[in-house]
């Protein structure tokens, strides 16, 4: 009797070590669950599947759009400077009364450096736009740190050590080391929501008399909030006081990146170079 007693209270210490050995791997396991869960749903609440799906990324530091609720724009210029457009599109500004942003490409600005300088000097902010306009996302990592260094430089050494802040990769095609890469120069990336396809009309060659698309094309699809993406070259520079009276005839402020960015709902003060300069060293003529 006593060895049958024993045996039970065997079998019984055994069962309930099972039973909680059971229950420990279900929590367990269970746990794994829920932190793959919420790994899962960390990771895509960071996505970034391009420029309007909200206003703007922390982690990734991209600037996608302004707010929704105000009667504002932010004007963006990619792919200069040229001395073709530039100094146009400059003065309408100037006669306007409009910052705008400027995404210069690197090769560009050692071609032009006076342009890069007057961009600043005029009150407008410049950007990166690349050394040579490649699309970043076909690139390896080191490739892609090399387009934006040699650019940075080029700017740096146009304007006498003024630095750059904003990025926007060509394209907007850009992968995650595009953007860890940009975080590393301390830039924050800048979408575009609207643009006049003013590429399109260069590219296939109609001129602006015979097509005004460019400011019709803005002046259709433009929304509180957006980042107006225009392309220095002289089709837009004649475009360009159409679409500026049509945006203030709509009640748009015009606004450049960073102080868009300055009203967000949960603000984001960036530094901008608009109106900085730096030593220049003089050139021998």
């Amino acid at each position: 009797m006593q060895a049958t007693s024993n045996d039970n209270h065997f079998v019984s210490r055994l069962a309930k070590f099972i039973i909680t050995l059971a229950a420990a791997c279900a929590a367990g396991f269970g746990g794994m669950l829920l932190w793959h869960h919420f790994v899962s749903r960390k990771a895509e609440s960071v996505k970034v599947t391009g420029p309007g799906d909200d206003l703007y990324s922390p982690i990734s530091k991209i600037f996608k759009r302004g707010r929704r609720d105000l009667p504002e724009v932010c004007l963006t210029f990619d792919d200069g400077p040229h001395p073709q457009s530039l100094p146009d599109i400059l003065r309408i500004l100037k006669e306007n009364d409009v910052k705008a942003s400027f995404f210069m490409v690197g090769r560009r600005i050692q071609e032009h450096p006076d342009l890069a300088r007057l961009v600043l000097k005029e009150g407008h902010e410049v950007g990166n736009h690349t050394q040579n306009h490649l699309r970043l996302d076909e690139l390896p990592a080191d490739q892609i740190r090399m387009e934006v260094a040699l650019c940075e430089s080029a700017f740096e050494q146009a304007t006498g050590g003024v630095k750059m802040h904003l990025f926007r990769p060509p394209g907007m095609r850009f992968t995650p080391d595009v953007l860890k890469i940009a975080r590393e120069f301390d830039y924050t990336t800048v979408g575009w929501n609207y643009g006049g396809k003013d590429f399109q009309v260069v590219r296939d060659g109609p001129s602006l008399a015979d097509h005004p698309k460019i400011a019709e094309y803005v002046l259709d699809n433009v929304t509180s909030g957006g980042i107006i993406l225009l392309h220095d070259n002289p089709d837009t520079a004649k475009a360009l006081p159409e679409i500026l009276r049509g945006l203030k005839a709509r009640g748009f402020a015009i606004k450049n990146v960073t102080e868009m960015m300055a009203g967000l709902p949960e603000p984001i003060y960036l530094q901008s170079n608009a109106g900085k300069t730096g030593r220049v060293a003089a050139v021998a003529h």
